[in-house]
């Protein structure tokens, strides 16, 4: 029985590593370039002076260094052998057991900022839970430490329970995948039809068929939405697609969604713009959501209606666009000259411009962007043609990507400026082929 309970975000200098923490087996927090503190001699004051002289030394007052050090004290002097650590990720979340008596040092490390370590052992084999696994009081709880750690000794015995949970992790059985497939076929029903349906309910009614917790449930549903994604068919919206999905969910899906008649996807409607400056967000959230390789890829692949998908994509990039369009008139309605002359190039021009919509920002100087929407997050993968990178190469700096994610949804708009090559990792997909 572990002794203490902490929550704790993985991201020194702000960069989300919980990839390499659950491969490393391994946590790590950052300041690492401060030395030293490995020293039980020190106080939390001695910590937080340190951090000031090293990274806020032209801070007029330490109040940064004392988040930071409180931050360090839980990770390096209050975390001991056996207790369990909640690591927050999106909806979901992931336990870690401490398994070392003391931290670690690495200074090899220094350069990505991960040099302080602790050795743990991930419960659930590696796997997340979901939030609505958690206590509604654990849940407001995480809410108020944001981005940092804390002490939840007083939900430890929510979190052992959670964490000695078997049938979680267990393969489905073909009676619990076809009972959650119909759940889901029900909801999707309605929600083509615009008809109101309640997703907890359903929920419930299907834990009294099948032992899966909430958290499970959530999971495969939005692993159903993914197999309906790739096969490029409609998906519960509140369900975004999760991956890495069994071979036989697509057996049940083709069988039992796939046959049954609707209407097809519902015609994108263009959110509101609102305050544009809630729309934009500053940095990307980096969210795993690898897709499974192999053979169940390509038995999707067998089941996509290609014609469908491309249709689907136009419209949903139309949409996007329309959006952007309409967000960039907001912005410079203080310049109404300015906004007057924004302009949808794709539509008025024609496609193959390598950009979208032509705006400008408040100085008057023209900018280019280019428009990439997605349903899913902000990490989604996309295409882009060789038009839109030779765009961007020649627009330099009046060149931007907007990446819409969320869409339709709580839509949001990630910003990449020139050079976006240093942004992106590309892979090539598709070459041009002529016979010899």
């Amino acid at each position: 029985m572990a002794a203490n309970a902490f929550v704790m975000w993985v991201k020194p200098s702000r960069v989300d590593k919980l990839d390499r923490a659950l491969a490393d087996d391994q946590l790590m927090v950052g300041w690492s370039e401060v030395q030293g503190l490995l020293d039980n001699t020190l106080s939390k004051n001695d910590i937080r002076d340190l951090v000031h002289d090293v990274y806020h030394r032209d801070e007029p007052t330490k109040h940064k260094a004392g988040s930071a050090a409180t931050h360090l004290w839980h990770f390096l002097r209050q975390m001991s052998e056996g207790d369990l650590v909640l690591v927050p990720r999106g909806e979901s979340f992931y336990l870690a057991r401490i398994n070392d008596s003391h931290p670690e040092y690495h200074e090899e490390l220094n350069a990505d900022d991960t040099a302080y370590r602790r050795n743990v052992e991930w419960l659930n084999d590696r796997k997340p839970f979901s939030r609505l696994d958690l206590s509604e009081s654990l849940q407001s709880r995480l809410k108020s430490v944001r981005s940092t750690s804390a002490e939840i000794t007083e939900f430890l015995g929510e979190l052992e329970r959670l964490s000695l949970r078997k049938n979680e992790t267990s393969p489905w059985k073909d009676q619990e995948i076809e009972a959650i497939v119909l759940n889901y076929r029900d909801m999707l029903q309605k929600e083509l039809a615009e008809l109101p349906y309640n997703k907890t309910e359903h929920r419930n009614l299907l834990m009294t068929l099948i032992n899966r917790g909430k958290g499970a449930i959530e999971f495969k549903h939005q692993n159903i939405s993914a197999v309906l994604e790739q096969m490029g068919r409609p998906w519960i919206l509140g369900y975004k697609p999760l991956h890495n999905f069994q071979g036989s969910l697509v057996d049940a899906v083709e069988r039992l969604i796939l046959p049954v008649p609707n209407a097809g996807w519902p015609k994108e409607k263009i959110p509101d713009v609102g305050d544009v400056n809630e729309i934009f967000v500053k940095e990307q959230t980096i969210r795993s959501n690898a897709k499974q390789p192999g053979f169940r890829t390509e038995r999707v692949a067998r089941k996509i209606d290609y014609a469908a998908r491309d249709s689907r994509n136009r419209e949903l990039g139309r949409a996007g666009e329309e959006f952007v369009f309409k967000v960039e008139q907001r912005k410079l309605s203080h310049l109404p000259d300015l906004a007057s002359r924004v302009l949808w190039a794709s539509k008025i021009k024609g496609d193959g411009l390598g950009y979208d919509i032509e705006t400008f920002d408040s100085s008057g100087k023209r900018i280019f962007i280019e428009v990439k929407t997605t349903k899913g997050s902000a990490d989604t993968p996309f295409y882009i043609s060789a038009e839109e990178m030779a765009a961007a190469n020649y627009l330099g700096a009046g060149y931007r990507l907007y990446r819409v994610f969320s869409f339709g949804q709580k839509t949001k708009i990630l910003e990449v400026k020139s050079p976006i090559a240093l942004q992106f990792n590309f892979e090539a997909s598709v070459y041009k082929a002529e016979l010899r």
